[in-house]
This record gives structure tokens, C-alpha cells and sequence, in this order.
């Protein structure tokens, strides 16, 4: 444990601590945002219906009912998560909320470390893997989107993913293909495996041919955590981005065999031979993690083959949150446009989906070991892996930020229309990532390979370096501020501010680079200097990330909102309904504007709002939902719901049990309204029935008017229907008898065969019982559930049973008992040689 209490472990854990310590300390919890509209609200409804008994696969109180589980970002699954289940049964929904600052600590932490230790295997010091964490961990991509929780937890994986990758594609070939290292630092390696060299001195692992195979297995392991933890889109660039490393290190092997394959095409078979059976190998690994992951993949695949997003996702969806390609400057101050945390944000869109920082003197490394790797005076001096390694690098940041353009280049819009996997996802920006990862370790690598510039010596040119690199720097600063001046007509105070920042880091990174120890390797004085270049990177980041995660009192989630009670007392057994329109100008006009954390008006006015998912909180079931993942059916009536004509409406919301509207009051503060609309039944028994042959028809019907809904319901595909669809005119009375939320009990007594109709939305998985009969679930009114009753006093049960919930629950056990075999097996082999 002491290795943790000294370089690179301790900046690394303690630095996420420090920046959060404002609500660790206070008792504070995360709420701007996704926090307060998802996150706690979601984690609030699962843990209460687990302590009631139930599993949380269904959530009732959003959208006419939604699948939970099922939701993907609510990762109910992913082990880190279970400890807001633990904190919520220590103290309730306030220490769970507060728990969520701890847990995104936890995995920056872990983040920093799973970078320290790639950046280790691959040979370099401590000092670099000190820089490497540090500018990887404490990175404006990871700390603006914190409160992003799913993202969050699975970027934090993304260094643990590739180092797995690492370990795997080393095979014991790899000791006689590989050159002799040069460079001190050797990492250190586990007792009783042998060492091949890696670019930057020892660590490149390796073993018996089945130890080989279980490192692979180790890479699954890996993969399906980040699968639990709720990001498909970061743990699919995760994914691409391995299939490059593994790529690189493959072609690698070959590229010092020398005369051991002289001949071309000898070469070719072997490295195409090679390179098939690692990504072939990757493949299975993936597919291992999913089966680990499996009991909320399949669930979520379900969901997504019914949302909105069961297609490509629309095209100006998918290029919502390009990156701003001013946003660059931000590599070298990223407070030039502002920040939301200071309340002067004024650049495009919002500040954390373009936030690279990666701290200055990290980038200047990362920028020092470039110029210093590739000229070609470099390249008689410059070991050939070293270079190699740096190229890649640097293309992974050039696809990185090409990519994440979006609409502003045509690469991006191209390759949607034409290329499968890039029409999956919105915001092109996040794939920013990979150049983030990227120059984290090229600012290790640069580590690794400081020295004191001292005029005299031979290599003269390092003391041109650093005074040309901090010119280059200086320019660089100044000429952004000048372009944007001239481009956007003034100068804003936050240039002034940034650009005095980022001098003032230069300064800093100047000073260090003229006091550096000339040999790194001995001495106090080495020590001393890499503690002060760990605190100087530590405050760079600290401070550019401070406030990007504002904090609250918990009495936010804990104390009842001021219009719960009105608004319960009149819903009834209805739901709420807010419209689209005046859903998007509370939360983005009024409370989460981008350019500030602050908002309009005080902070219980939000929760007075009930906007979703914050009705959940109070317990109110409400229409709308703000939920990734909605049904597509659903989506598509919601948005043609306020176009219908008002007599009609008023129709569709008798169908959808709406009994309060929600309206916005003008003025500066946005206060909100709430008009009864009388009794709206949820459960109601009709005689007559329509037939519709598909969705669109149904659609027609329903939205087209002069339908008696009260007497009659369209139904999709369901035959045969009785004589011009009616059985008779008679009334049935109908009795909601008990509910949770995953099954409905009704009573109805009618003196004729009829049809129930239930206003909640058709979703597969769902069964239905009459007297204990199985009876089909059919699609009602487009959206809507109904079921064929006979005459007479009948009970009918809904269960929610989705069996692909059960299948993936036994394919993730089956494979947590394989991983902890391999695990057992992994140690017992790994022992058997020291």
C-alpha cells in the first residue's frame, strides 16, 4: 500500500478528491442537469421498488410507462452503482445523492491510475505515468461531462480496456521479435514471466501460451465492465480505438524482425495472419464482455429495436454538438470563450462536449516529444519504435479531431450516409476522446524524455527547443485571441483572462524545464522536482475544472416540492401532461441555460417545475419523459400531439389519462400553472372495436377524429373481430384493484364480450391473464394496451415478464462464474512460475 502514498498513485487519488471536495466536504450533492433529471430520479424509483419487493424492470410513473432496466444509462447493473442502493438504505435519497460525488471521485481516480499503469507497461517512468494520470484523469473531457454519469464510469474504463489489449497481444514471440531496450526505467513485471522490451524500456509481458490465452479473457472481463456502465457510444469508440492499438502492436512485432522474414510476401502472410487472429481474438473478448453484460444488453436491445433510435439516428440529430473548431484554443486555454462555472460561457452550444484541456504543460510535452520525434534530423538518433509510437499517436489525434468536426467538414456527414456505425450516436464531439487519451500519453512519453536544456553540449539544439517551444506558445495564445477578435469583431474579457491563465502556466512550465535535474534517475533533487511538476499539472487542471460540478443541499432531493401536493390532490388516478414546447423553455430558458450554472430562478422553483424525470421523485406519473430511449410510437405521438386539431386533442388526452395540464406563466421568473381537466379514466371497458391493418393506419384513425373512443378502439392486427366490431351496446364497470410496478390487477363485470383498454404503452414483454387464461396483448389505439374480455365478472392480471431480461440474467451469471474460474486459474498459473 505505501506505492500509493507516493508518486504517481497519490496526485492521482487525491486530485479528484480535491476538486469535488466542495460537496464531499459540505454534504453537497450533484443536481445541475442529468443529475436531477435522470440520474437520482432514476436510482431513487429502482431502489425503492427493489425494498418493496420488486424487481425495477418497468418504470410507470414517465411516458404512459417505460422500461427501466431496460434503459441503458441507468446501468442498474454495473457494480460501482450498487453503492447508491447501499447509501439509500444507510440514509436515503439525500446520501445516495451525495454518494454520486464520491463514485464520479472514484472513477476519476481510477481513470488516472488505469493510465498511470498502461503508461508504466509501456516502459516509462514514474513521472511520466504521474503526467499521463493526471492529464488523462483530472482532462476537461472527463471532468465537464462528471456529472454525465454514465459517461463518467465508462470512459474511466477506456485505459484499463487498452492496457488489457496490451497485455493480450503479447505473445511469447514477442521476446525474440522485439528489440533491446536502451532507456532506463524498466517497469517492473510479476514474478516468474519473462520480459520482451517496449519502446520506452522494459514491460511488454509475456508467458506461457495458455497464460497468453487468459490475458484475453482478462480483456473481456474488462470490456463487459465497461458495457455495465452505461455509455454505448464511449465504450464503441473504446472499442474502435482498441482494434487500432491492437492494430499497431501487431505491426509492430514485425517491424524489428530484420532478416527474419526478408521476404515480402513472407512478411505480408505473417503480419495479415497476425493481425486477423488478434482482432479475431478481440472479437471473442467483446463478445465474452456482452455476455457478462448481457442482463441489461438484451434488455436494451429490445428497447432500442422499439425507441426512437431503432434506425440511424436523424441526421441533424447525429451532428448535434459538432466540435467547434475555435474550441481548439482550448488545448492551450480553456477559459478563452468562458465557462458556465464563472457564468460567461458565450461559445457555440455548450462548454463540456468541446472541453479537450489536457493541462498546458502536458500539451507542451505532448507537443515537445512531436517535434522532437519526427524531423528528419531526428530520425539516425531516434530508436524507430519510439518515432513509430509517436505516429500513431499523433494520426489517432488527426482522426480524432477530423471526426469530431461533424457537420463542419464533410468527412463526417459522408461517412454517416455511407458507412454503417456513424449514424448510431449524436454529438461527434465525443469521439474527442481518443485525442484526449492520445496526448495524455505523448505528454508522458515527453516526460519520460525531459532534460535541462544546457547550451554547450552536443546536442545543442534542446536549449533552442524550450526557448522555441514557449515561443510557439506564447504566438499561438496571442494569435487565437487576434483571429477571434478579428473574426467575431471584439475582444471579450474572457480572453483576457484565459490568456493571462495560460501565461502564467507557460511560465510555470518554463521555470520547471530550467531547473530539471540533468539526470532524472538519482538524486533527491529528482524527487523534489517531479513532485513539483505532479502539483504544478495538478493545479493547472485543478483550476480549470473547478465549478464544473456545482453542488446543492440535499434537502433538493429530500424536501417535497411545493406543488406535490396540489397537483396529487388533483390527478386522481390520471397523469400529469407538460407540453413539448414549454418542456424545453423551463429547462433550457429558465433553469440549465448553457452559458451559466446559474438560473433564473431560485432552485425550488425547478422542483416546483415536476419536470421529468424529477416527477418521479414525487411520485406523480407524468406523460412526459426524459429518458434517452423513449418508444418510437411514443415519440411520434407526443410530437403530433399539439398539431391536432384542439377537439380532437382534447380527445388524445382522454386516451392518454391526462387530468392536469402544465402550462409556463410569463414573466422573468417562468412560474408554472396547473389546470384540471376533470376525470380521465386509465382503465376502461369498450363493446366495439375497428380493425387497422398496420401502424399507419392506426395512426390515420386515431388522429384523424370522429372516433368515439369511450365505445370503440382500433386494433392492430387483431382477428377476427364479431360483426361490424361490436359486440353490443352494454356498459361494463371496471375496477382497478391493485397495481405495482410490474404487474396490474383489474375487475370488470360486464353483461357482454368486450375489450379492456389500458392507457399505458404497448411494450413486448408484457402478458396478460383473464381468470387465469393466458390472453394476447394487443396494440390499442396506436400506443395503447388492450385485451379481449368475455361476458360476465372477469379478472384480468398484466405482468410484465420480458424474457430477455431472464435469458440475459442466465447468460450473465453463467459467464461471472467463467470469469471468476479464469481469474483462479489466472493466479494459480501465474504463482506456478515465481
Amino acid at each position: 500500500m505505501k506505492k500509493f502514498f507516493r508518486l504517481p498513485y497519490l496526485p492521482i487519488w487525491l486530485a479528484p478528491l480535491i476538486l469535488l471536495s466542495p460537496l464531499l466536504l459540505t454534504g453537497k450533492a450533484m443536481f445541475w442537469g442529468l443529475p436531477a433529471l435522470q440520474f437520482v430520479p432514476w436510482w431513487t424509483w429502482a431502489w425503492e421498488t427493489l425494498l418493496d419487493g420488486h424487481l425495477p424492470l418497468w418504470n410507470p410513473l414517465l411516458g404512459m410507462g417505460a422500461p427501466l432496466l431496460a434503459n441503458y444509462q441507468s446501468a442498474l447493473f454495473y457494480p460501482p452503482n450498487w453503492l447508491y442502493f447501499f447509501s439509500y438504505v444507510l440514509g436515503g435519497i439525500g446520501v445516495m445523492a451525495w454518494m454520486q460525488s464520491l463514485v464520479v471521485a472514484l472513477h476519476l481516480i481510477w481513470a488516472g491510475v488505469g493510465m498511470a499503469r498502461l503508461t508504466k507497461r509501456l516502459g516509462l517512468g514514474t513521472l511520466a505515468q504521474t503526467v499521463s494520470g493526471l492529464a488523462f484523469s483530472l482532462s476537461g473531457y472527463l471532468v465537464a461531462r462528471a456529472w454525465f454519469a454514465s459517461i463518467n464510469a465508462a470512459a474511466a474504463w477506456l485505459p484499463w480496456v487498452l492496457l488489457a489489449a496490451f497485455d493480450a497481444v503479447q505473445s511469447e514471440q514477442g521476446k525474440k521479435r522485439l528489440s533491446t531496450s536502451t532507456l532506463p526505467h524498466p517497469s517492473p513485471l510479476p514474478k516468474g514471466e519473462g520480459t520482451a522490451s517496449s519502446p520506452f524500456g522494459g514491460g511488454l509481458r509475456w508467458g506461457s501460451e495458455r497464460l497468453q490465452r487468459l490475458r484475453w479473457g482478462k480483456l473481456g472481463l474488462v470490456i463487459g465492465m465497461q458495457l455495465l456502465a452505461g455509455h454505448a457510444q464511449t465504450t464503441w469508440y473504446t472499442l474502435l480505438l482498441t482494434g487500432l492499438w491492437i492494430a499497431y502492436w501487431e505491426w509492430r512485432k514485425y517491424s524489428d524482425l530484420g532478416d527474419a522474414h526478408s521476404q515480402f510476401w513472407d512478411q505480408f502472410k505473417h503480419r495479415a495472419l497476425t493481425f486477423l487472429t488478434s482482432e479475431a481474438k478481440l472479437a471473442l473478448a467483446v463478445l465474452m464482455g456482452a455476455a457478462l453484460a448481457a442482463v441489461q444488453l438484451l434488455p436494451t436491445a429490445v428497447y432500442l429495436s422499439q425507441s426512437q433510435r431503432a434506425g440511424a439516428v436523424d441526421f441533424d440529430i447525429a451532428m448535434t454538438y459538432s466540435f467547434w473548431p475555435w474550441r481548439l484554443l482550448g488545448l492551450l486555454a480553456p477559459g478563452l470563450f468562458g465557462s458556465p462555472a464563472t457564468g460567461d460561457y458565450w461559445g457555440y452550444a455548450n462548454f463540456w462536449e468541446d472541453a479537450v484541456y489536457v493541462g498546458l504543460l502536458p500539451f507542451l510535452l505532448a507537443v515537445g516529444v512531436v517535434l522532437r520525434f519526427l524531423p528528419r534530423s531526428a530520425q539516425r538518433n531516434t530508436k524507430k519504435s519510439k518515432k513509430s509510437i509517436v505516429i500513431f499517436l499523433l494520426g489517432i489525434i488527426f482522426v480524432a479531431f477530423t471526426l469530431a468536426l461533424g457537420k463542419n467538414t464533410p468527412i463526417f456527414p459522408w461517412l454517416y450516409r455511407h458507412v454503417p456505425t456513424f449514424d448510431m450516436f449524436q454529438a461527434p464531439t465525443r469521439i474527442s476522446i481518443w485525442a484526449v487519451f492520445a496526448l495524455a500519453l505523448l505528454a508522458g512519453i515527453g516526460a519520460e524524455t525531459w532534460r535541462r536544456p544546457v547550451a554547450g553540449e552536443k546536442n545543442i539544439t534542446s536549449a533552442l527547443y524550450w526557448v522555441r517551444l514557449g515561443t510557439a506558445g506564447a504566438f499561438a495564445v496571442s494569435l487565437g485571441a487576434g483571429l477571434a477578435w478579428y473574426a467575431m469583431g471584439d475582444v471579450r474579457p474572457t480572453f483576457i483572462r484565459a490568456t493571462a491563465l495560460a501565461g502564467f502556466w507557460a511560465l510555470g512550465a518554463g521555470g520547471l524545464s530550467l531547473t530539471a535535474p540533468r539526470n532524472l534517475q538519482t538524486g533527491g533533487k529528482h524527487l523534489l522536482w517531479s513532485w513539483a511538476v505532479a502539483l504544478w499539472v495538478a493545479a493547472d487542471l485543478l483550476i480549470a475544472g473547478w465549478g464544473l460540478n456545482p453542488g446543492i443541499g440535499t434537502a433538493f432531493y429530500t424536501r417535497p416540492a411545493s406543488t406535490s401536493a396540489q397537483v396529487q390532490a388533483q390527478l386522481g388516478d390520471g397523469r400529469l401532461y407538460l407540453p413539448p414546447d414549454q418542456e424545453y423553455t423551463l429547462k433550457y430558458d429558465s433553469f440549465f441555460r448553457f452559458e451559466t450554472f446559474a438560473a433564473h430562478a431560485d432552485w425550488g422553483r425547478l422542483q416546483a417545475a415536476l419536470l421529468p424525470n424529477e416527477n418521479m421523485l414525487a411520485g406523480i406519473p407524468s406523460i412526459n419523459n426524459f429518458d434517452p430511449l423513449v418508444p418510437e410510437r411514443y415519440a411520434r405521438w407526443l410530437e403530433s400531439l399539439e398539431s391536432a386539431h384542439p377537439a380532437n386533442r382534447e380527445h388524445l388526452l382522454d386516451l392518454m389519462a391526462v387530468t392536469v395540464v402544465e402550462s409556463v406563466r410569463s414573466g422573468p421568473e417562468m412560474g408554472v400553472g396547473f389546470r384540471p381537466r376533470g376525470e380521465s379514466a386509465r382503465v376502461r371497458w369498450v363493446p366495439c372495436a375497428r380493425p387497422a391493418g398496420s401502424a399507419d393506419d392506426a395512426w390515420e384513425q386515431v388522429f384523424s377524429g370522429g372516433i368515439n373512443f369511450g365505445d370503440e378502439v382500433i386494433l392492430e392486427n387483431a382477428h377476427p373481430l364479431p360483426i361490424e366490431g361490436c359486440y353490443s351496446a352494454s356498459d361494463g364497470q371496471v375496477n382497478l384493484t391493485s397495481e405495482s410496478p410490474n404487474q396490474l390487477a383489474i375487475q370488470i363485470d360486464a353483461e357482454s364480450s368486450g375489450w379492456l383498454v389500458v392507457s399505458d404503452t404497448w411494450y413486448p414483454g408484457w402478458k396478460a391473464w383473464v381468470d387465469g387464461d393466458p390472453a394476447p396483448v394487443l396494440r390499442a389505439n396506436y400506443l395503447f394496451r388492450a385485451v379481449e374480455v368475455p361476458a360476465g365478472a372477469r379478472r384480468v392480471v398484466f405482468k410484465y415478464r420480458p424474457v430477455e431480461f431472464y435469458v440475459g440474467l442466465g447468460l450473465s451469471i453463467i459467464m461471472t462464474i467463467f470469469m471468476i474460474k479464469y481469474w483462479l486459474r489466472y493466479l494459480r498459473l501465474r504463482n506456478s512460475k515465481m
